[in-house]
């Protein structure tokens, strides 16, 4: 938003009237999106030269200068002087901006016909394939936004600034009136996409951000597919779009920044307009989006939830207010963490070393009031997960059994991290994970050895488990027995 209403407050400063001119608006947008890149190109350069300055001082024993640069009260000054001196330079030696933007619109316009070919490969495969296969993604929205941006983008620079003395070639002329209604076909889809998203689930504050991006990419799609094909001069009806856009994007930007329609507002409202309406069931209710992501707006409405007159419905409302219920996907039911969770012992196909079984009792209990970690624990029946696995083995030389537990989906692919579970006075709690490559652990063959109680060692090689809990002491540290192949990896390094 910043870097659009400059470049409509500075164009039309210099002409002197509210809306300036398409080329002023062309020049400076373009100029101070070059400027920008070669700015941060400078100054990742700029530090790029210090590190190499380090490593070098560093081989001669020479620590001290590393040191200072990284401090922060050091690298932040320096960081912004480099920024500005790479902007001053671009300010003072215009004719460098104006030879790089030339260079860079015509890199970027060649490589218009490119992605219309691809666009048009997957508009064309979508019929066969089907929307289905599109949203079962997950980020579908996602992706085609952001190929709205890149032909905004590309249309832009093959048009440049719609001189009517400038004309196309036949390759980008056609590429740029495709790509418009490639651009739409895109926007609708993205349209169609959080639409059905919001229709089952509701609002939150990323949905209404992804509508209006959703919004400001249909209207560009029908302007450009409007000035793609209206008589006379090519693509002229681009200027008065692309300057209608800025001045809509801008005031859209303030709305959402401001309560007028402050996504969490407006997530807020749709959740408890939805609970009223019988759309959603208490139990689905999304009450960690009121408790957590909508800020003041959602601690307001679950206020007056507690204070109505279903007690039922007020229960749940206090509880989200203490933050000891939570939510995880919106088609799953509420977890209420005073139930300590159990984990589903009829989800284990593996479970080692044979003949062992899960511990009873096992279960998930808070740590620290933090709602958040338990709104996907492992192993438990919410219709994503078919197989868990575990293993128990004595991680920590205390002669009691960890639980390590691994689930899997229906593509075969493990679900999340690989978690360790150790039995504390208060219950079991998760307090490691690591998300590498843990088959291993299930073969067999997994012991512990003398090394930090995180490490297993396997018929693969050795796996690294990262402590999350602040409840256990990390113990001191051990060597591991050498091995051939470790003195081997030591001689080397």
């Amino acid at each position: 938003m910043v870097f659009i209403a400059n470049e409509l407050v500075t164009g039309g400063d210099q002409v002197g009237k509210p809306v300036a001119p398409y080329d002023v608006y062309y020049d400076e947008a373009w100029k101070r999106g070059v400027q920008l890149g070669l700015a941060l190109l400078f100054t990742g350069l700029f530090w790029a030269i210090i590190a190499i300055g380090v490593l070098l001082l560093a081989a001669i024993g020479f620590d001290w200068f590393g040191d200072l640069v990284t401090n922060e009260y050091v690298a932040a000054p320096l960081t912004g002087i480099a920024f500005a001196v790479a902007v001053h330079l671009g300010d003072v030696r215009s004719d460098l901006l104006a030879t790089a933007r030339n260079i860079l619109l015509g890199v970027l316009a060649w490589l218009l016909p490119v992605i219309t070919a691809v666009a048009g490969l997957f508009v064309v495969s979508l019929p066969v394939a089907g929307l289905d296969a599109l949203w079962e993604t997950g980020n579908a929205t996602g992706g085609l936004l952001w190929g709205c941006v890149f032909f905004v983008l590309l249309i832009n620079a093959a048009v440049q600034n719609a001189d009517s003395e400038r004309k196309p070639g036949v390759v980008l002329g056609w590429s740029a009136r495709i790509a418009s209604v490639l651009l739409l076909v895109f926007a609708g889809l993205a349209a169609s996409g959080i639409l059905l998203r919001v229709g089952q689930y509701g609002l939150t504050p990323e949905r209404v951000i992804a509508l209006l991006g959703v919004l400001i990419a249909v209207l560009y799609g029908l302007g450009y597919v409007a000035a793609s094909f209206m008589p006379g001069s090519w693509m002229a009806l681009l200027k008065p779009v692309n300057i209608g856009m800025a001045f809509f994007g801008v005031v859209s930007f303030i709305a959402v920044l401001s309560p007028i329609a402050a996504p969490a507002r407006l997530a807020s409202d749709n959740q408890m307009a939805r609970l009223a309406s019988g759309q959603v069931d208490i139990k689905s209710m999304d009450w960690r989006l009121l408790a957590g992501q909508t800020g003041g707006y959602g601690k307001v409405a679950l206020e007056k939830l507690a204070n109505g007159d279903d007690p039922e419905i007020a229960d749940l409302a206090r509880k989200a207010l203490a933050g000891s219920i939570s939510f995880g996907a919106p088609d799953s039911p509420v977890v209420d963490l005073s139930a300590k969770p159990i984990l589903n012992a009829g989800l284990f196909t593996t479970i080692l070393p044979e003949g062992a079984g899960l511990p009873d009792g096992l279960a998930v209990t808070p740590r620290s009031g933090r709602a958040e970690l338990f709104t996907d624990f492992p192993c438990q029946p919410d219709g994503r997960r078919v197989a868990c696995k575990a293993l128990l083995l004595d991680l920590q030389g205390d002669a009691r059994q960890e639980v390590v537990v691994a689930e899997y989906g229906a593509d075969g692919g493990r679900n999340g991290p690989v978690s360790v579970f150790v039995e504390l006075p208060t219950g079991w709690t998760v307090a490691a994970e690591t998300y590498n490559e843990a088959e291993g652990l299930f073969s067999g063959s997994a012991t512990a050895v003398p090394a930090p109680w995180k490490h297993v060692q396997t018929g693969e090689g050795r796996i690294s488990f990262d402590p999350v809990s602040p409840l256990l002491p990390e113990p001191e540290t051990q060597p591991a027995p050498a091995t051939e192949a470790s003195k081997n990896e030591a001689g080397a390094n």
